[in-house]
């Protein structure tokens, strides 16, 4: 699987200004949707859609958006979309943008961060997927052992 991405919960605001996105992400990998089972999608392939420069994004973000016009192909070049998980995931699925990208959001993403990089409100989540008869207990106490 390649590409890396980011996952990203969304709010659309108007002013008479601008029209801005306000967004915080998540950063994650194409194997995401692959990792909770997650296959289906309104328009496109969710499954494969995570490659550079691609966006997938859930269906109430597309309606802020797009309104009611199909968004695949638009000005965020959205290649799928998802319908919004109310699942008991550990990780509801918002909207995901690959984290290669150069400057999304107005920002450059960083793969890798300085410990100067992190700031007080920055949060980390790693999410591991077991082997068949580890489980979470033994992933721990091999951790306390040797950290």
């Amino acid at each position: 699987m390649s590409g890396r991405a980011v996952m990203v919960s969304a709010n659309l605001t108007d002013t008479d200004e601008k029209r801005s996105l306000l967004s915080e992400s998540m950063p994650t990998d194409a194997g995401f949707f692959t990792f909770y089972g997650e296959r289906s999608a309104y328009s496109g392939n969710v499954v494969e859609a995570l490659s550079d420069n691609d966006v997938v994004i859930t269906q109430p973000l597309a309606e802020k958006l797009f309104k009611e016009k199909n968004p695949i192909g638009e000005s965020l070049y959205v290649v799928s979309y998802v319908g919004d998980s109310q699942s008991e995931k550990r990780y509801r699925i918002k909207d995901v943008v690959n984290f290669s990208a150069n400057n999304i959001f107005g920002r450059t993403q960083q793969i890798y961060l300085k410990k100067t990089d992190i700031q007080p409100n920055d949060c980390f989540e790693v999410f591991i997927l077991l082997k068949e008869g580890y489980s979470s207990e033994n992933l721990e106490k091999e951790l306390n052992e040797r950290f």
